[in-house]
């Protein structure tokens, strides 16, 4: 999109947070996150990620070479993204993101570049989203002419559903007169999983190229593999460019991530990164506030179950082997906004069986009575219910996919549990 980012940082956020991708144009994905649709699982999330870092290793030294800090409206929404980066002595601002909601809705998004000339805050774009039943279904892009002091057209992204799933994106592009078709982005799914991404140009006769594709290889609800093919003009097809593979912690927490690129000569796969995180265990994912790097069809909740405090980053060389490159840190504080709680650990809420088909069974060692909520994946209330203790729910009207059990009265209210119906 219109960040830059140094290519580590990227894949790092990318990484850690879910969006896992192999180039600047999937990492994008972000933009139609559900946060942006709605604020109500946010509302009910007690830690809030303050600040990452990122060290690099120079010469055997960890430095920090990136800061990304994060502000947070009283409704438990992202309000402001600031990027620092290591400057000729010290850590320098670098670009800024602001945001803006309505309605429970991010609405307009600005960003912004730091001057040092003029220790200033330069506009250099911003985005506009139009919903409708909730769901995303207009982006405008403007880019900012600084020379004219006005923003200028440059691109309107057209978001097409099935219900509630996203089946494809249409970008247009400001010519200098109208509109014209550019790009466009179409979803495949499997069990309610993100199978395949495809990205495509229009072509002059007005039929779309598919350049790039990536495709998810899911085992039990976890992601096991992703590949990245991209469009060979010679040979006028997709050939493989870059893979990732992943495995798992018992806890569900992500284990290794391994990045591979394809070596054309041998015909094989070559290494080339690697990422290990460090969790919390004393603070699950569920009660979290992170900002929206997450991409939700790639269900970044099953990646790590609790708390991340830490990832190791490492590089391949064919010489040398492994070494370690960067470092990933994480802070967090509690936050209680106008509809939060912070909660006890002591406070259990459990709900079984999981995955789920006709009934979901819900147990609590809290009051005995209390009302909640079930929400689908973009964060709107499917229906809502009255617990005692023992509860047994019947789900067999909602549809496969990721749900989410949301306690909305008593004490407790805002404890929050995902589960998956089959």
């Amino acid at each position: 999109m219109k960040r830059e980012l140094l290519f580590i940082t990227a894949l790092m956020l990318a990484s850690v947070l879910g969006a896992q991708n192999f180039n600047q144009r999937i990492v994008d994905k972000f933009k139609h996150h559900s946060q942006k649709r709605s604020a109500l699982l946010m509302n009910y999330r007690t830690v809030k990620l303050d600040m990452m870092q990122t060290l690099f290793d120079f010469e055997g030294e960890l430095m920090e070479a990136v800061r990304t800090q994060y502000e947070y409206n009283g409704q438990g929404q992202v309000q402001a993204i600031t990027e620092l980066s290591f400057g000729e002595t010290e850590l320098m601002f670098d670009s800024r993101n602001q945001y803006y909601y309505a309605n429970g809705y991010m609405s307009y998004e600005l960003h912004q570049n730091f001057n040092a000339d003029t220790e200033a805050w330069d506009l250099e774009d911003s985005l506009t989203y139009t919903y409708e039943a909730g769901l995303l279904v207009r982006e405008d892009y403007f880019w900012y002419d600084a020379l004219n002091d006005e923003m200028d057209h440059d691109e309107i992204s057209y978001f097409y559903y099935t219900g509630t799933q996203l089946d494809s994106i249409i970008i247009t592009r400001w010519d200098g007169t109208e509109y014209l078709l550019y790009e466009k982005e179409a979803y495949e799914y499997e069990n309610g999983e993100i199978k395949k991404y495809s990205y495509f140009e229009i072509e002059d006769d007005g039929s779309w190229l598919e350049t790039e594709r990536m495709t998810n290889i899911w085992e039990n609800g976890k992601l096991q593999e992703i590949l990245f093919q991209e469009v060979d003009e010679m040979i006028d097809g997709l050939v493989n460019a870059g893979k990732t593979l992943y495995t798992w912690q018992e806890n569900d927490n992500l284990g290794e991530e391994m990045h591979y690129e394809w070596n054309g000569e041998i015909e094989d796969w070559d290494p080339i990164m690697r990422m290990n995180p460090f969790y919390n265990n004393d603070v699950a994912a569920d009660e979290l506030v992170l900002p929206f790097f997450t991409d939700e069809e790639g269900n970044p909740l099953t990646f790590f179950t609790h708390q991340i405090d830490s990832a190791y980053m490492d590089t391949y060389d064919a010489e040398a082997g492994w070494m370690q490159v960067a470092l990933i840190k994480f802070h967090y504080s509690d936050f209680v906004g106008m509809n939060e709680t912070v909660h006890s650990n002591a406070s259990q809420l459990a709900i079984y069986p999981n995955p789920a088909t006709d009934r979901l069974n819900v147990k609590y060692s809290f009051e005995q009575q209390t009302s909640a909520s079930i929400c689908d994946n973009l964060g709107r209330i499917i229906k809502t219910v009255t617990l005692d203790g023992s509860h047994s729910i019947d789900i067999s009207d909602l549809n496969s996919g990721f749900y989410y059990l949301i306690l909305t009265g008593g004490e407790n209210s805002g404890r929050i549990a995902k589960f998956v119906v089959e």
